[in-house]
């Protein structure tokens, strides 16, 4: 009895075993792939054994790496839902099976991987490729994303966290060739990369003279013309992106536009983070940031459009702690500038006409309304009551308790 006990205990460790084993040999794999395991037939062959595996350390490997920019995930993913359905569509396309254990999912800076391994003798580079090109397919049909892959050769299993690294850079480089299968020893570049710059000059002229459409065609242009040479890059796509930035921060420096204020919203944000993905998204970035600066400069020289926005957002916000500086970033402008066309403009500083408008809505509510003088002081901006009755003696030539005793005597 005891021994069937036994043999009864041993039978759930082995199922248990056997239930676990993809998980063992998959935590294998991405301690090969990151060389938490030295790459040393030795210590591999160690490690197999440890962890109980039937792996031959004879035979070569072959690799597909896989790659989808995080940023062009659909945002109705949770990102670790997405990974999953990203590892599962990979192992049943390419291992066709469910099983994780040749699927290891990581992330590198922007980028998703998902790494599957294969026996060089389990498929043929061309079957690879094939199923390869039917995994990015479904990728963009289901998961609505862009995926790109790049198959190795096969390697020795020393050799695999190498590999990775190579197809990793190999992905970096690739900017023009997205969403299909590329092999290992695949080049982007033709030759020597020739030496191109923005042209600053003739980008500065054509913002001056407020050029949209030039603007954008020139730049289509550049980038087309650099993609048919096969001379772009994401170190020139970078470069590309930082000389145009450079040129426009540079014009609305000149109107006093704050920058960071007219692109901090969630679209412009999100434009830039995919803006190197593609020459496709670096167009649809560069029109945003040219519409965007084209028609700020154009509010600046429309200084009573600028001063009545100003005013508008005063008259929408005088119940709050202002300041200048909230009133200035509302319509894209330094402090200072705003406050010189301001007082141009309206005769008064920003403090005085702001001011103004909370004591004459003071007025009202202290007229229409019995709230006390605290909280008139309160719903038209003011800390304290002291402060708000100073001001409102100053510029209504008597206190707020004599002001509603005057028209609640005028009224009866």
């Amino acid at each position: 009895m005891k021994w069937r006990k036994q043999l009864g205990e041993y039978s759930k460790f082995g199922l248990s075993w056997l239930k676990n084993k993809g998980l063992v040999e998959a935590s294998f794999w991405t301690d090969i792939l990151t060389k938490m395991i030295s790459p040393r037939l030795d210590l591999i062959q160690g490690e197999i054994q440890k962890r109980d595996l039937t792996i031959d350390v004879e035979q070569s490997y072959a690799m597909l790496l896989v790659s989808v920019y995080l940023s062009e995930i659909d945002e109705r993913w949770n990102e670790s839902t997405f990974r999953y359905a990203f590892s599962n569509l990979s192992s049943e396309i390419i291992l066709r099976s469910l099983n994780y254990d040749r699927v290891v999912s990581y992330q590198k800076n922007n980028m998703l991987y998902v790494s599957v391994i294969l026996d060089e003798n389990d498929v043929s580079q061309a079957q690879l490729e094939e199923r390869s090109r039917h995994l990015t397919q479904l990728m963009n049909q289901y998961l609505k994303c862009i995926a790109t892959g790049y198959i190795s050769e096969p390697k020795p299993i020393t050799e695999l966290a190498q590999v990775k690294a190579d197809l990793e850079r190999l992905d970096e480089s690739n900017i023009m060739f997205r969403g299909k299968v590329h092999r290992q020893h695949t080049s982007f570049k033709n030759g020597e990369r020739e030496k191109f710059d923005l042209d600053i000059q003739l980008y500065t002229s054509l913002f001056v003279e407020r050029e949209k459409a030039q603007i954008v065609n020139r730049l289509k242009k550049d980038l087309e013309q650099l993609a048919h040479k096969n001379q772009l890059d994401a170190e020139m796509l970078h470069s590309i992106r930082e000389d145009f930035l450079q040129v426009v921060y540079a014009i609305l420096a000149k109107k006093n536009v704050q920058a960071h204020q007219l692109f901090r919203d969630s679209l412009a944000q999100q434009l830039f983070q995919k803006s190197e993905n593609s020459i496709f998204d670096f167009m649809k970035w560069a029109h945003l940031i040219t519409e965007r600066t084209i028609e700020t400069i154009k509010e600046t020289l429309r200084s009573e459009g600028i001063v009545d926005k100003a005013k508008r957002y005063i008259h929408d916000n005088y119940d709050k702690d202002l300041n200048r500086e909230d009133v200035a970033a509302s319509v894209f402008l330094t402090p200072d500038y705003l406050a010189k066309v301001f007082k141009q403009e309206s005769g008064l500083t920003m403090k005085e006409y702001l001011n103004q408008y909370r004591i004459e809505a003071a007025k009202r509510m202290l007229i229409e309304s019995r709230m006390s003088i605290g909280q008139v002081a309160i719903e038209t901006g003011y800390d304290t009551i002291s402060y708000f009755s100073t001001v409102f003696k100053k510029l209504a030539g008597e206190t707020p308790n004599a002001y509603r005793a005057k028209y609640s005597s005028l009224r009866s």
